[in-house]
């Protein structure tokens, strides 16, 4: 099964990347795209786990921005899984206090706790079984992509482009993702 994570303000419905992910994924594997509650992180793992099927041996997790922080989570909580990140906030507590207070794509407002309710998700040093791909757009002005690269280069296939944060999943960029997937597949 390949879980999809949306990014933040946005759901498995609107997120237009979720959409070409869902469309375009070329695997023999079941896609879902997941449903959590970004906005309230304390419920979310218990909203997530009720979606992933704990018997299914081939768990893929693909995680866009903050969907990529939540994927992370949870692939480092099932071994033998795989993880692709695209333009993932892999410091998501850390990227959310430079908002806080302010409206966000013009209807969310980040609370002062927001931040600590995401801090306890984070993942510092993945599951070394855990195979992994990452596209990273170097020119990605919400996230830091130099420090996506730090963290991944050398541990994971890494793939750079250009797009910004709101990455277009170009025919050639569902390539490579559709490569990583066969990749880390088996």
């Amino acid at each position: 099964m390949i879980y999809i994570f949306h990014g933040f303000g946005s759901s498995p419905t609107t997120s237009s990347t979720v959409n070409a992910l869902y469309t375009h994924i070329d695997s023999t594997l079941q896609v879902k795209p997941i449903h959590y509650p970004y906005w309230n992180p304390s419920d979310c793992e218990a909203a997530v786990m009720k979606q992933i099927d704990p018997d299914d041996d081939e768990k893929i997790f693909i995680g866009v921005s903050l969907g990529g922080f939540w994927a992370r989570y949870f692939a480092n909580k099932y071994p033998g899984s795989k993880l692709i990140l695209i333009n993932p906030s892999l410091l998501a507590h850390k990227n959310a206090s430079k908002y806080i207070g302010d409206v966000v794509l013009d209807k969310y407002t980040i609370p002062n706790d927001y931040p600590a309710q995401l801090a306890p998700f984070a993942i510092t040093k993945d599951d070394p079984t855990l195979a992994i791909a990452v596209i990273i757009s170097t020119d990605d002005e919400v996230v830091d992509p130099v420090h996506t690269q730090n963290v991944y280069n050398g541990r994971a296939r890494v793939h750079l482009t250009h797009g910004g944060h709101q990455l277009k999943l170009t025919p050639t960029l569902m390539g490579h993702i559709n490569m990583a997937i066969n990749t880390i597949v088996g």
